[in-house]
């Protein structure tokens, strides 16, 4: 029998906005009452999280939360710091109906009646996968651009340029330089100083100049000396953060020698022939792969190291493309340079694969490169051939696409993982049952056996009929234990809750567990408050109760004691109430306690042959115990005992507790 389903009072104006609610889709809306249950859903909230409202209405809300945050109590603690704050904002891991998870941005608000008093909450939640994977990707890019950065040949630097009161740039700072800066200027731990600090001497050019670029923010590309070195620099600078921000980057890469080649080239009168010759060293010597394609026919003029290497070192000056690389056809490549050529339009593409035969053995290999195709204008403007510009990225895309893969390997190792899970809990739920029917069998025969319907019985027979009986029932119990925990697990347990009064539900089960009590000399000490009322399950708080009491027999030693008591609830809302069960066993050791509540866990199984069981009550009990609102912990000093606290709703009306009634059950004496 599920529980009756919770309604909150609505205020005079939820009337009007109800209609507004119920049409939001791209927003979770739904009120839950004080304890955490939903009483009303929206379409929005069907579309995000896959519940029709029939299928949610009256459950409590954590039903959407991992089951880490589950483990930590999370639904519960924010529910919590709402009551305290009147509201809380938070984004994380969800989960849909159908067990896939989203990132969700939650909004949780305290409702309040015009007394100030609490009486439910508004939730609302909005689905952010998507911006969340499209941060995720941009910080993966900015990892690789920083790879990027710190690769190049070419020095980099980021300044933040200060003025002076009349407004002229006096100095700068570094902020940020990669490795080329400190090889190209010989410089070392220059980040946070200013250029006066190092070059004392600097010439007011280089100030002017990143002054203007920061005021105006237009680039500006220009070649300077510094005079003292006896160096030359090829600079581009550009601002990065807005006029106001005052901040220049700065692309740069030494030309002293190219300087020095220009100074030969003048005083050998300028001949344009060595001009062009110097130019054909420089692109042979570039980084990055180069190329002049001459004609309608792409007729190789110039090939630079980089270029040639890329394929295969073959010898293609003088060679038109479809003759030098003739494994590019069918891949668009050739029609891509006769667009480039006819129409003027420059071309550039990042990742553009290719398939090359770059160890000439007819067998293609995929490379990937970041391509320019740009026109080569004539005076009169006409197009007579083609400048290539490549980057060679094939490492880093196949690094990016074998990260895709074992991403897609990790998602569907989940999925089985998740089927397998599925898949025990049937098994276990199957054989379970499987077992119980013929145990509960043998629970009979032994039954008429014991009462002489097949002839009479001897004392003997009949102790051995009492072992056998001992041995069904416990036998049934690990059975009904995993039988539990499966329905626990697939959320299929159902509460029935009411108001009950605590010391009742008690006294009904002291005595099922005073034999056992008894058997082992142990005394139980019960200090209840009178009166105390609580909202739960009564076969299921029995359950709890039972495994408790059974376990804290199990682990003391003879002639040792157990407390039951209520008690002030440390840390907890005033409407929970504890009662705390304390024995004088073995204890826990610190590192395990956490482990005592995870399923077929028995901590102390090592300590003594007696603990028998599956390890699955604490677990069942705490899950019990969330299940009606409340929480099971426990504190344990090893040598010295444990406390295993059940904390427990109580009715809106009750808040406090009255003083214990204590009275001692002994050995042997009932209770």
């Amino acid at each position: 029998m599920s529980a009756p389903r919770p309604t909150l009072p609505l205020c005079s104006t939820t009337v009007d906005f109800r209609s507004l609610v119920e049409v939001v889709q791209d927003y979770a809306i739904f009120a839950l009452d004080r304890t955490g249950h939903i009483v009303s859903w929206n379409r929005g909230a069907q579309l995000i999280k896959g519940y029709a409202a029939e299928e949610v209405i009256g459950r409590h809300f954590s039903i959407f939360y991992t089951p880490e945050d589950l483990a930590c109590g999370k639904p519960d603690r924010m529910l919590a710091i709402v009551e305290r704050d009147g509201r809380i904002e938070d984004e994380g891991w969800r989960l849909r109906r159908d067990g896939s998870r989203f990132w969700a941005n939650v909004v949780i608000t305290a409702l309040r009646d015009e007394t100030g008093t609490l009486i439910g909450f508004t939730k609302v939640t909005r689905d952010q996968t998507e911006r969340e994977r499209a941060s995720r990707e941009l910080r993966a890019s900015e990892g690789r651009y920083r790879t990027l950065f710190e690769s190049i040949d070419e020095g980099f630097a980021i300044l933040d340029v200060l003025f002076d009161d009349r407004g002229t740039a006096c100095d700068f700072r570094w902020i940020e330089v990669n490795r080329a800066f400190e090889k190209l200027t010989g410089l070392r731990d220059v980040i946070g100083k200013t250029v006066r600090e190092v070059y004392p001497d600097i010439e007011p050019a280089w100030l002017e100049t990143y002054g203007r670029v920061s005021r105006t923010g237009e680039p500006v590309r220009f070649e300077m000396e510094r005079t003292p070195v006896h160096r030359w620099f090829d600079v581009y600078a550009f601002p990065v953060s807005g006029v106001d921000a005052r901040r220049v980057a700065v692309l740069f890469t030494d030309i002293t020698q190219r300087r020095r080649a220009d100074a030969d080239l003048q005083a050998a009168r300028r001949v344009a022939e060595t001009e062009r010759g110097q130019l054909a060293t420089l692109v042979a010597e570039a980084p990055a792969a180069i190329a002049v394609l001459r004609g309608p026919q792409h007729v190789y003029e110039i090939a630079n190291r980089h270029y040639r290497r890329l394929i295969g070192n073959r010898d293609i000056v003088g060679k038109p493309i479809r003759e030098a690389l003739p494994e590019l056809a069918g891949q668009g490549i050739y029609e891509l340079l006769d667009h480039v050529y006819r129409t003027g339009e420059p071309f550039s593409s990042p990742e553009l694969g290719v398939m090359l035969d770059n160890l000439r053995n007819g067998v293609l290999e995929q490379r990937f490169f970041n391509f320019i195709y740009q026109p080569i204008r004539e005076a009169d403007g006409s197009v007579s051939g083609i400048f290539v510009h490549a980057i060679d990225v094939t490492e880093p895309v196949q690094m990016r696409q074998a990260a895709e893969r074992l991403q897609h390997e990790a998602e569907e190792a989940r999925t089985a993982a998740e089927w397998a899970n599925q898949a025990k809990s049937e098994f276990l739920a199957a054989m379970s049952h499987e077992l119980r029917t013929p145990l509960n069998a043998i629970a009979g025969y032994l039954q008429l056996i014991a009462m002489g319907i097949h002839g009479p019985v001897t004392e003997a027979q009949r102790t051995a009929l009492d072992r056998a009986q001992k041995s069904q029932q416990h036998l049934l119990g690990l059975i009904n234990d995993v039988l539990n925990f499966v329905k626990l697990e697939a959320g299929r347990v159902e509460y029935t809750i009411e108001e009950l009064e605590l010391a009742d539900v008690v006294a009904a089960m002291t005595p099922m567990i005073e034999l056992q009590l008894a058997a082992k000399g142990v005394s139980c000490d019960f200090r209840l408050s009178p009166d105390v009322m609580v909202r739960a399950d009564r076969d299921k708080l029995q359950q709890i109760l039972l495994n408790l009491l059974s376990n804290a027999a199990k682990f003391t030693d003879m002639g040792g004691r157990v407390t039951v008591e209520t008690t002030a609830c440390e840390d907890a809302p005033p409407d929970l109430v504890c009662l705390a069960v304390t024995d004088s066993g073995c204890g826990i050791p610190a590192d395990k306690l956490e482990a005592i509540f995870d399923p077929f866990v028995q901590v102390n199984r090592k300590l003594t042959h007696t603990t028998e069981g599956t390890g699955l009550g604490l677990a069942i009990s705490r899950d019990l115990a969330r299940g009606m609102g409340g929480d099971l912990r426990v504190r344990s000093v090893e040598g010295e005992g444990s406390t295993f606290t059940l904390f427990l709703r109580v009715p809106a009306s009750r808040s406090s507790l009255p003083p214990c009634a204590s009275r001692t059950s002994h050995p042997g004496q009932p209770s």
